[in-house]
Protein backbone atom coordinates (compact mmCIF):
# COMPACT_ATOMS: atom_id res chain seq x y z
CA UNK A 1 0.00 0.00 0.00
CA UNK A 2 1.14 3.49 -0.79
CA UNK A 3 0.10 6.61 1.09
CA UNK A 4 -0.41 9.82 -0.87
CA UNK A 5 -0.55 13.08 1.09
CA UNK A 6 -2.89 15.58 -0.49
CA UNK A 7 -2.62 19.25 0.27
CA UNK A 8 -5.74 20.99 1.52
CA UNK A 9 -5.79 22.93 -1.75
CA UNK A 10 -5.85 19.61 -3.69
CA UNK A 11 -8.68 18.30 -1.51
CA UNK A 12 -10.60 21.54 -2.02
CA UNK A 13 -10.11 21.41 -5.79
CA UNK A 14 -11.24 17.77 -5.93
CA UNK A 15 -14.27 18.52 -3.75
CA UNK A 16 -15.26 21.34 -6.13
CA UNK A 17 -14.94 18.92 -9.06
CA UNK A 18 -17.20 16.45 -7.23
CA UNK A 19 -19.81 19.15 -6.64
CA UNK A 20 -19.67 20.21 -10.30
CA UNK A 21 -20.12 16.56 -11.35
CA UNK A 22 -23.20 16.21 -9.15
CA UNK A 23 -24.71 19.47 -10.46
CA UNK A 24 -24.04 18.33 -14.04
CA UNK A 25 -25.76 15.00 -13.31
CA UNK A 26 -28.79 16.78 -11.90
CA UNK A 27 -28.90 19.17 -14.86
CA UNK A 28 -28.73 16.27 -17.32
CA UNK A 29 -31.24 14.16 -15.40
CA UNK A 30 -28.69 11.39 -14.72
CA UNK A 31 -29.66 9.29 -11.74
CA UNK A 32 -27.14 8.16 -9.15
CA UNK A 33 -24.75 5.38 -9.99
CA UNK A 34 -24.66 1.91 -8.44
CA UNK A 35 -23.62 3.11 -5.02
CA UNK A 36 -26.35 5.72 -4.64
CA UNK A 37 -29.10 4.46 -2.40
CA UNK A 38 -30.74 7.86 -2.58
CA UNK A 39 -29.99 11.07 -4.44
CA UNK A 40 -28.29 12.57 -1.39
CA UNK A 41 -25.59 9.86 -1.62
CA UNK A 42 -24.57 11.09 -5.08
CA UNK A 43 -22.97 14.20 -3.60
CA UNK A 44 -20.82 12.07 -1.30
CA UNK A 45 -19.78 9.59 -3.99
CA UNK A 46 -18.91 12.30 -6.50
CA UNK A 47 -16.73 14.20 -4.02
CA UNK A 48 -15.01 11.09 -2.69
CA UNK A 49 -14.43 9.80 -6.21
CA UNK A 50 -12.82 13.05 -7.30
CA UNK A 51 -10.54 13.09 -4.24
CA UNK A 52 -9.46 9.50 -4.99
CA UNK A 53 -8.73 10.41 -8.63
CA UNK A 54 -6.67 13.39 -7.49
CA UNK A 55 -4.60 11.11 -5.23
CA UNK A 56 -3.96 8.57 -8.00
CA UNK A 57 -3.00 11.33 -10.42
CA UNK A 58 -0.59 12.82 -7.89
CA UNK A 59 1.07 9.44 -7.31
CA UNK A 60 1.36 8.60 -11.02
CA UNK A 61 2.46 12.08 -12.07
CA UNK A 62 -0.55 12.31 -14.38
CA UNK A 63 -2.13 15.70 -14.98
CA UNK A 64 -5.63 15.57 -13.50
CA UNK A 65 -8.01 18.13 -14.92
CA UNK A 66 -11.09 16.95 -13.03
CA UNK A 67 -13.26 16.11 -16.01
CA UNK A 68 -16.95 16.70 -15.45
CA UNK A 69 -18.99 15.13 -18.26
CA UNK A 70 -16.55 13.10 -20.38
CA UNK A 71 -17.10 9.51 -19.29
CA UNK A 72 -15.44 8.01 -22.37
CA UNK A 73 -11.92 7.66 -20.94
CA UNK A 74 -10.36 6.32 -17.77
CA UNK A 75 -10.56 8.31 -14.57
CA UNK A 76 -6.80 8.97 -14.50
CA UNK A 77 -5.11 8.15 -17.79
CA UNK A 78 -6.14 4.56 -18.51
CA UNK A 79 -6.82 3.77 -14.84
CA UNK A 80 -10.30 3.34 -13.41
CA UNK A 81 -10.39 4.60 -9.82
CA UNK A 82 -12.63 3.21 -7.08
CA UNK A 83 -12.68 4.42 -3.50
CA UNK A 84 -14.00 3.58 -0.08
CA UNK A 85 -13.91 5.13 3.37
CA UNK A 86 -13.77 1.66 4.96
CA UNK A 87 -10.20 0.61 5.92
CA UNK A 88 -11.01 -3.02 5.01
CA UNK A 89 -13.27 -2.08 2.08
CA UNK A 90 -13.38 -3.92 -1.22
CA UNK A 91 -12.79 -2.79 -4.79
CA UNK A 92 -16.13 -3.02 -6.60
CA UNK A 93 -16.33 -4.06 -10.24
CA UNK A 94 -19.54 -4.32 -12.26
CA UNK A 95 -20.32 -6.77 -15.07
CA UNK A 96 -20.30 -4.01 -17.69
CA UNK A 97 -16.95 -2.56 -16.56
CA UNK A 98 -14.17 -2.95 -19.16
CA UNK A 99 -12.20 -6.19 -18.92
CA UNK A 100 -8.90 -4.76 -20.12
CA UNK A 101 -8.66 -1.75 -17.79
CA UNK A 102 -6.77 -1.55 -14.51
CA UNK A 103 -8.97 -0.77 -11.51
CA UNK A 104 -7.25 0.80 -8.50
CA UNK A 105 -8.68 1.02 -4.98
CA UNK A 106 -8.14 4.15 -2.90
CA UNK A 107 -8.86 4.21 0.83
CA UNK A 108 -10.08 7.59 2.05
CA UNK A 109 -10.45 7.00 5.78
CA UNK A 110 -7.56 9.22 6.89
CA UNK A 111 -7.62 12.47 4.90
CA UNK A 112 -5.46 14.31 3.97
CA UNK A 113 -3.75 10.95 3.39
CA UNK A 114 -5.21 8.63 0.74
CA UNK A 115 -3.97 5.05 0.64
CA UNK A 116 -3.58 3.32 -2.72
CA UNK A 117 -4.50 -0.21 -1.66
CA UNK A 118 -3.83 -2.05 -4.92
CA UNK A 119 -5.13 -2.77 -8.39
CA UNK A 120 -6.54 -5.53 -10.59
CA UNK A 121 -7.58 -5.91 -14.23
CA UNK A 122 -11.32 -5.83 -14.84
CA UNK A 123 -11.46 -9.39 -16.19
CA UNK A 124 -9.58 -10.69 -13.15
CA UNK A 125 -11.96 -8.94 -10.77
CA UNK A 126 -14.96 -10.49 -12.50
CA UNK A 127 -14.22 -13.84 -10.89
CA UNK A 128 -17.41 -15.54 -9.71
CA UNK A 129 -15.92 -16.03 -6.24
CA UNK A 130 -16.07 -12.24 -5.76
CA UNK A 131 -19.73 -11.87 -6.80
CA UNK A 132 -21.70 -10.66 -3.79
CA UNK A 133 -25.07 -9.17 -3.02
CA UNK A 134 -25.17 -6.97 0.07
CA UNK A 135 -28.05 -5.10 1.59
CA UNK A 136 -27.13 -1.43 1.89
CA UNK A 137 -29.67 0.82 3.57
CA UNK A 138 -32.36 -1.74 2.75
CA UNK A 139 -31.45 -2.00 -0.94
CA UNK A 140 -29.76 -5.00 -2.58
CA UNK A 141 -26.39 -4.12 -4.07
CA UNK A 142 -24.71 -6.71 -6.34
CA UNK A 143 -21.19 -6.43 -7.73
CA UNK A 144 -17.84 -8.16 -7.74
CA UNK A 145 -16.42 -7.26 -4.29
CA UNK A 146 -12.67 -7.82 -4.70
CA UNK A 147 -10.88 -8.03 -1.32
CA UNK A 148 -7.72 -6.00 -0.82
CA UNK A 149 -5.65 -9.18 -0.36
CA UNK A 150 -6.44 -10.08 -4.01
CA UNK A 151 -5.07 -6.80 -5.40
CA UNK A 152 -1.62 -6.25 -6.88
CA UNK A 153 0.53 -3.71 -5.07
CA UNK A 154 0.75 -0.20 -6.46
CA UNK A 155 4.27 0.81 -7.42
Amino acid sequence: MIDVMLSYAEITLAAHVGVMRRISAIKRGRKGNYDCVNERDGWTWDIQGAIAECAVAKHTGTYWFGKIDDLSHGDVGDLEVRSTVWPTGHLLIHPEDPDDKKFILVLENNLPVCTLAGWIYGHEGKDDTYWTTKKIQGKDRSAFFVPQKSLRPVT
